[in-house]
């Protein structure tokens, strides 16, 4: 049995190619422990299983509303979620 970081690697591995442009969105501008605690989680899997692959957006959901980015090719879209995900 694969232990919880390798099952998380496991079933998210695949979709992000080696090297691949990342957007990250919804970062936790806001006092709401558990969507930090999310958003660190996602970090920690970012740095152990994809430290090829650069980040070329990061944004709370607010800024992106507004300001929608223009993302390269490729590029993977991480939303982290949690209760303020609309």
């Amino acid at each position: 049995m694969l232990n919880y970081p390798a099952r998380i690697h496991h079933t998210l591995g695949p979709l992000i190619l080696a090297g691949s442009p990342l957007a990250r969105f919804d970062f936790p501008n806001h006092t709401n422990v558990g969507d930090s605690a999310i958003w660190l989680g996602e970090s920690d899997y970012l740095d152990t299983y994809h430290r090829a692959s650069r980040l070329c957006w990061v944004s709370d959901i607010n800024y992106a509303r507004r300001y929608p980015p223009i993302l390269p090719a490729g590029c993977v879209v991480l939303i982290a979620g949690g209760g303020e995900l609309r």
